[in-house]
């Protein structure tokens, strides 16, 4: 089934958040319950859509404005992860952002509107660094800043320094970097805790484990506010 079959747009949720994966959805779903109950200016009507892989998300783009409902659409907010090559990824969002929008968005994703009002942006995990910029990383490397103390007989900080410790010493005895070492770090976390082993990232949301009021998550609250009318 192509990705334009299953793309549904709703004109109560007028306030679109478009990212690549399952376990971001459940994040961001997450995320939004966390600003639904703390910032008395969100509005609760944004809709979140999984396009699967970068490639469905180039595709679904390319064929948004076709898709039934589409003009009464207000904002698009389109979220994905930096990668290895976090200006590689903002070149390839800006340009289908201008092919699509015909709107020119500086490297930062801050929101602008098109010829019609629409509102568009774009945020990458994991977010940004200290010089302002995006970082090369993935929703995995954001989940780990974000990781909160719970019920444990150690702490977050503690089960998190001998995850470290050992995926150095496998590394030294594969003598062979992992390839998804992002996933490899929060996963040996999760193993670590009796709440949350065999987690994936959206269950792992669903249960409490990360700290949404942290700051690195700020930059992601102003765009979603800023989709608003």
């Amino acid at each position: 089934m192509k990705i334009m079959d299953i793309i549904k747009l709703i004109p109560s949720q007028p306030y679109v958040i478009i990212c690549e994966g399952k376990d971001e959805k459940k994040f961001l779903i997450n995320f939004l319950e966390y600003l639904k109950k703390t910032n008395d200016s969100f509005q609760d009507c944004h809709r979140i859509i999984d396009f699967g892989g970068i490639d469905d998300v180039r595709q679904g783009l390319q064929n948004i404005k076709n898709i039934r409902h589409y003009g009464k659409m207000k904002s698009f907010l389109i979220i994905r992860d930096a990668e290895k090559d976090a200006m590689g990824a903002i070149d390839s969002v800006i340009s289908i952002i201008k092919k699509v929008w015909g709107v020119d968005l500086g490297i930062d994703g801050g929101i602008q509107q098109d010829d019609t009002g629409v509102k568009i942006g774009f945020f990458l995990f994991p977010g940004m660094g200290e010089n302002g910029k995006f970082r090369d990383g993935t929703l995995e490397d954001l989940c780990v800043d974000l990781l909160r103390d719970f019920e444990e007989p150690i702490s977050a900080k503690e089960i998190l320094a001998l995850t470290d410790e050992y995926l150095r010493n496998i590394t030294k005895i594969r003598e062979k970097e992992m390839i998804r070492h992002h996933k490899n770090r929060i996963h040996v976390f999760f193993s670590g805790t009796d709440k949350f082993v065999g987690s994936k990232i959206g269950e792992a949301a669903d249960k409490g484990a990360f700290d949404f009021s942290n700051t690195k998550l700020l930059r992601l609250q102003k765009l979603i506010l800023e989709t608003q009318d």
